[in-house]
């Protein structure tokens, strides 16, 4: 049992890490996001995609280099972003909601986050995989909020989730709405 326990890692990212801690991230990377799911209270059964327009806000904002963006410019996203550097995730919600998509305080509700997770199949090596740890968000938009398109985006609007094909998305968020979806008829 003691040789069992010296042999586990934790997720421990710190420099001080306990001797089963880790020191640096797992070899295939680690996100932590923040995923708002926005409606109207009036539609609740839209919610708010966009895609992006190719111009360098994005990486100001949520941390999308420009490699990845022109990848991912050519579908429907979520409003989404990396963590910042000690941010609560609370605050990062409220962020895409009041930078990205520009919507002001007061006009909208936003739940407590839940997490998911997400292993991503990088090589056949199980250590190289990549990690998505994801806070999400149901908001709801007041009667009188208005959503306009911000200049970084290409296009903003509501769509029908269970209508949208998933050929439509980009980055895999077809499989965050899945998630979403899934997790939001547990929680109800």
């Amino acid at each position: 049992m003691i040789l069992e326990i010296a042999l586990t890692k934790f997720l421990w990212l710190k420099n001080d890490a306990p001797p089963s801690g880790f020191k640096q991230v797992p070899a295939g990377g680690m996100c932590l996001s923040a995923f708002t799911f926005i409606s109207k209270v009036d539609e609740p059964e839209k919610i708010l995609l966009g895609k992006y327009r190719i111009v360098p806000e994005w990486e100001r904002l949520t941390g999308l280099d420009s490699d990845r963006l022109r990848r991912h410019s050519t579908g429907l996203t979520v409003p989404a972003s990396h963590l910042k550097f000690g941010e609560d995730p609370r605050e990062a919600g409220r962020r895409i909601i009041e930078e990205i998509i520009e919507v002001p305080f007061g006009s909208y509700k936003i739940s407590e986050p839940w997490v998911e997770t997400e292993r991503w199949d990088s090589t056949p090596n199980i250590d190289d995989d990549h990690w998505d740890v994801s806070f999400y968000f149901n908001v709801v938009l007041t009667k009188d909020a208005v959503v306009t398109k911000p200049e970084w985006y290409e296009l903003l609007s509501f769509y029908d989730p269970l209508k949208t094909p998933s050929s439509d998305y980009a980055r895999r968020h077809q499989d965050v709405v899945a998630r979403w979806q899934t997790a939001r008829s547990r929680i109800h």
